[in-house]
């Protein structure tokens, strides 16, 4: 009866509105192949996750989306971004698209501009509104402070998946991206009073972002349930694999030298993703004919991949400045899988995912050579074993519907 009620209460007393960099599913083939950074998957996952999961509480909402996509010209080819469809259902909640300019350094501003326009389009009733962000991006929180100035009981949750500080890990900056980045972080700091509540992915992130104490609740993750077997691989070989981010601050370098340094004929090391040590893995594979590059795929080639792997790697190490304000969401995309998960110890993950997971220990490049050593003389049906459990416990704990709750407990709080 009380969960009723509260449903009433939300549905029928609220409008709550997702800002969101989510792109159409029909939109991924299109983006891999005109995109020259990095398309993040993880981003994607997280914001239909949250939506699912809005679903299956049955909590009714709105959304409006801008994809996260490069700027014309250097990253992205077209001036003019349009995605392929204008809306899309989840359930009997409707996400709509906004097409936009993509010029480099004009993009932002056009992006508060249409964002703006949407809002003044929004119903005007009495209803509390609520707006969740996702991302700590510029347009979205100008607009949605505008919209919060228009009307007075509007409330705003955001969702921090990093901190603004380390949006980009590259080592190589951009000069003028980092002008920008310089004046965006200072508007978004001097704004955190007009945050009425936060999701974060870490504890961390709460102590050095929530300098006034709002409510705020820990969703770091979805686990997702893909439902395929174990793909066995066609040639008699023992698969590692890593998918994601290229970027020398996520370990790839490390890895690859590890991979290196042991001396089995039948092991082969897959890399799946895009980012600034692409020149560095090439020149690896000159070296070493068990060395993989299969550059970035699609969700779905990705996924095959990672089922027809015998253990999977997140390289990262944990004594990177972002470890304890990040949480690596190939992690628990990983345990999804019921493959085998090598990883560090890193300071941005709850201690309970360490049951599940073989941890290296210690932080350098021997060290992971050890441990890929050690899982691969484990039985093969004892490392079976051990990721189907990980799997039931993502499953199980991390699951849309169960951490998505955890929004409607916060909005009580607000």
């Amino acid at each position: 009866m009380f969960l009723t009620s509260t449903l009433e209460y939300f549905n029928m007393e609220m409008n709550i509105t997702l800002i969101l960099s989510l792109y159409p599913q029909v939109d991924e083939k299109k983006l891999l192949i005109k995109s020259k950074s990095f398309l993040h998957f993880a981003d994607f996952k997280y914001q239909f996750n949250l939506l699912n999961g809005l679903v299956k509480n049955n909590i009714n909402f709105t959304g409006v989306s801008l994809p996260f996509v490069g700027s014309f010209p250097k990253e992205f080819p077209d001036l003019f971004y349009k995605n392929s469809i204008d809306n899309q259902m989840f359930g009997n909640n409707k996400i709509v698209y906004l097409d936009f300019f993509n010029l480099y350094g004009i993009k932002n501003l056009y992006r508060t501009y249409i964002l703006n326009s949407y809002f003044k389009k929004l119903s005007k009733n009495n209803n509390r509104d609520i707006f969740i962000i996702y991302s700590t991006h510029l347009p979205f929180l100008k607009a949605s402070l505008s919209a919060k100035k228009r009307k007075k009981n509007t409330k705003i949750i955001l969702i921090v998946p990093d901190l603004p500080n380390f949006t980009n890990l590259k080592r190589f900056k951009n000069p003028i991206y980092s002008l920008f980045k310089f004046f965006n972080n200072t508007f978004f700091y001097s704004n955190l009073v007009h945050i009425d509540g936060f999701i974060f992915l870490t504890e961390s992130m709460n102590v050095h972002l929530n300098k006034y104490n709002k409510p705020f609740c820990i969703i770091e993750g979805f686990s997702s349930n893909y439902n395929i077997q174990h793909v066995e691989y066609t040639e008699k070989s023992e698969l590692i694999v890593y998918t994601g981010s290229l970027n020398y601050s996520f370990g790839i370098v490390d890895l690859i030298n590890s991979f290196m340094n042991i001396r089995n004929p039948s092991l082969k090391l897959i890399i799946c993703g895009k980012g600034e040590a692409e020149n560095y893995i090439k020149e690896a594979l000159k070296i070493d004919n068990r060395i993989v590059f299969r550059g970035q795929l699609s969700s779905h080639e990705t996924l095959e991949i990672l089922l027809s792997a015998t253990i999977l790697i997140n390289p990262r190490r944990p004594n990177n400045s972002f470890d304890k304000y990040s949480f690596s969401s190939k992690n628990i995309d990983y345990l999804s899988t019921g493959i085998p998960l090598i990883s560090y110890r890193l300071n941005g993950m709850p201690e309970e995912y360490f049951n599940y997971i073989y941890t290296v220990n210690g932080s350098d490049t021997n060290s992971l050579k050890r441990k890929i050593e050690e899982v691969l003389l484990i039985p093969k049906s004892e490392r079976s074993k051990f990721g189907n459990i990980a799997k039931d416990f993502v499953l199980k704990n991390k699951n849309d519907k169960l951490m998505t709750h955890k929004i409607i407990d916060l909005i009580k709080n607000i």
